[in-house]
């Protein structure tokens, strides 16, 4: 056996054990809702899958604090808004995250602290999910 082909078995083995070349992360799919989630595509919260509050260009606003680690998504009127605070940058696919969440709503507010799991991850957005209460959070990449 010629020195280029032990090298190159000699990389395999080591990008393997390495874990280097695992270019994709399977995110386990345990629930409809989840499913259905991760079809969504716009900015917002959700719950069991479906939109509860959405980032509508003509009528919502978007703001962020990347240092802080902190996304705001609220209408014009300022009258509806969610808050999210993580307490780390999610390092990839399947990564855990505590999300701290206020929901308002003219008639009140929902707080909650919750565990999400980075489920997706493209086009500048990630999508958090909560396997225990099937919320999902879509919000840009914080950088």
């Amino acid at each position: 056996m010629n020195k280029r082909f032990h090298k190159v078995i000699l990389a395999a083995v080591l990008c393997v054990l390495a874990g280097g070349c695992r270019n994709n992360i399977q995110i386990e799919i345990d629930s409809e809702e989840k499913a259905l989630f991760l079809k969504n595509e716009r900015i917002g919260i959700y719950s069991d899958g479906n939109g509860e509050f959405l980032y509508r260009p003509t009528c919502t606003q978007i703001s962020r604090n990347d240092a802080r680690r902190k996304f705001r998504l609220q209408t014009n009127a300022q009258d509806t808004c969610v808050m999210a605070s993580l307490d780390k940058n999610p390092g990839g696919l399947g990564a855990t995250v505590l999300v701290n969440i206020q929901y308002v709503v003219p008639n009140g507010v929902d707080s909650f602290i919750i565990d999400m799991e980075c489920s997706k991850s493209e086009g500048g957005k990630m999508w958090l999910w909560d396997k225990l209460n099937k919320i999902g959070l879509i919000m840009p990449v914080l950088q």
